[in-house]
């Protein structure tokens, strides 16, 4: 994963310091686009976010928070990318600091799969604290793809079939879209939020795709593409509501 890391950050970085860094760029970048990505302090049981801006937060007195404060600005493209993917079994776990760690990351998803939440709670940071909240048209979620929910599979083992079925409701990216969803249409109840609209595409499978099969890449390409191409109505509207909400 490093190595692809830096192959890309390479080729696309936002300025030649960038790409002469290549994944040991900074994180934070007063050109670049202001996002985070999630990771899961291990050590520590705690979520956190790793930003590409500044922000103004005063932080609850916690472990993580102070290494954040302290150590943020060591926080390079190739951390942020490992830290929020390190899913256990799959990728190492990504310690930080590197020279002298004090945090032990694994995969964000663990504690927020679809940190939807955490993106609604940010927006706050898009301005200051004395200025009114930043008005939001729309909020896009792109899910990766959902199967029907089925019964906790049949285990020779018993406790590892519940098991694995309490993971799947643990990182259940739909259920906290709908749970979002519902959220939502309360406060397009309200003057501030009548005209915020909030859509999720995440297309329906077939079957599980694990993270293990990575070679199935084209497979995955082609159901977005035929989710997208869908004439049913109901798809088109959603499609339609979504250009309509980002040229509002």
């Amino acid at each position: 994963m490093s190595k692809a890391i830096d192959e890309v950050v390479e080729k696309f970085g936002l300025d030649e310091n960038d790409k002469k860094l290549k994944g040991n760029a900074p994180l934070q970048h007063e050109g670049g686009a202001r996002m985070f990505c999630c990771t899961t302090a291990q050590n520590r049981a705690e979520s956190m976010l790793m930003r590409t801006y500044k922000d103004k937060t005063i932080y609850a007195k916690s472990k993580v928070n102070d290494a954040l404060l302290k150590h943020g600005d060591k926080l390079t493209i190739s951390i942020a990318a490992r830290a929020t993917s390190a899913a256990p079994t799959f990728f190492p776990e990504v310690k930080f600091p590197e020279d002298k760690p004090e945090l032990v990351f694994w995969d964000g998803g663990l504690l927020n799969n679809n940190p939807i939440d955490q993106l609604w709670y940010t927006r706050f940071e898009l301005v200051d604290p004395k200025d009114p909240s930043p008005p939001i048209s729309c909020v896009i979620s792109l899910g990766t793809g959902y199967v029907s929910p089925g019964k906790a599979k049949q285990s020779w083992i018993k406790v590892v079939g519940v098991a694995l079925k309490v993971m799947d409701f643990a990182t259940n990216t739909n259920a906290k879209g709908k749970d979002f969803s519902r959220h939502m249409t309360h406060l397009n109840e309200r003057d501030e939020h009548k005209d915020t609209k909030y859509i999720r595409f995440s297309p329906f499978l077939k079957e599980e795709i694990g993270l293990d099969e990575y070679l199935r890449m084209d497979d995955l390409k082609l159901i977005a593409q035929k989710t997208m191409d869908d004439p049913n109505p109901t798809n088109q509207f959603w499609i339609n509501q979504a250009v309509d909400a980002i040229c509002a």
